[in-house]
């Protein structure tokens, strides 16, 4: 239930960011909603590059903040949000494919404790983890999928987790943009 209360409460904050927003100065608004102006072929390219780059251990913070450089907000908070999650999904996938085995026969108490935790809390695993500097991305996906987490609850933890830090990104993007046109 309060997972409900905080997607709802997060929606809530921006839509009366937005409200607030197109009041005071339509124009602006009117360019920070726009879609255009990026191609059409751009927004998949760098989503592409986005999930790549994040499966081998690039800083999410600085994808993210790359998308906002050249996208308008709302196409780079869509894109950045999409490509969030398809990374995460590809890197469950790697890890549960090439190293689940190997993570099932550890020996470490340590792993194992870690392992089962990750197995019976996943969303709130994956959630935790977007929040606390483990490692970079990829690899804490690839370890997700390694301890055979369950798919959905950990793919809405790393969203959970990571959307938070993309409305940080595009709120501060935006309010620089207000002072910086």
């Amino acid at each position: 239930m309060w997972r409900w209360a905080l997607i709802l409460s997060m929606l809530a904050l921006v839509g009366g960011l937005a409200a607030f927003v197109q009041q005071t100065n339509p124009d602006w608004a009117q360019r920070v909603l726009r879609f255009d102006g990026a191609g059409r072929l751009a927004p998949l390219l760098a989503g592409a590059v986005f999930v790549g780059l994040a499966i081998v251990g690039a800083p999410v913070t600085a994808l993210i903040g790359g998308l906002y450089v050249g996208f308008a907000p709302l196409l780079a908070t869509t894109i950045a949000t999409g490509a969030y999650a398809v990374s995460a999904a590809l890197c469950h996938g790697i890890g549960r494919r090439f190293f689940a085995r190997a993570a099932s026969e550890t020996r470490n108490e340590a792993t194992q404790y870690l392992l089962d935790l990750a197995r019976r809390r996943p969303f709130f695993a994956s959630f935790i983890a977007r929040w606390l500097p483990l490692a970079p991305f990829g690899p804490v996906n690839i370890a997700f999928g390694a301890a055979a987490t369950p798919f959905l609850p950990f793919l809405a933890g790393a969203l959970a987790g990571g959307a938070p830090k993309i409305l940080a990104i595009a709120l501060g993007n935006i309010g620089f943009s207000l002072f910086f046109p």
